[in-house]
């Protein structure tokens, strides 16, 4: 499958990634276009797993969301990190 990200698909993700407060809700115009190719790059590796995910996907909800959370912490943190090294 050779699907790409459209620029709805990455408005979509990086509002979602504000509300979720994965991305600062305020940034200056040269951070938000590096936090745009970094969403636009986790979209790509996530359309290009899609087919292989359809297939061996095991229903172990519980662990899954364990993963998801610990995902989700370590993009904050890598989030976090990026603004302080911006600010430098």
């Amino acid at each position: 499958m050779n699907a790409r990200v459209t620029d709805e698909m990455l408005d979509a993700a990086m509002k979602k990634a504000v509300e979720a407060g994965l991305l600062p809700r305020h940034a200056s115009r040269e951070d938000t276009s590096g936090y745009q190719e970094l969403i636009r790059y986790v979209l790509q590796g996530a359309l290009e797993a899609a087919p292989a995910a359809n297939t061996s996907r095991k229903s172990s909800a519980p662990s899954r969301r364990g993963t998801i959370r610990e995902r989700f912490a370590e993009a904050r943190a890598m989030t976090n990190w990026m603004h302080g090294y911006a600010q430098r």
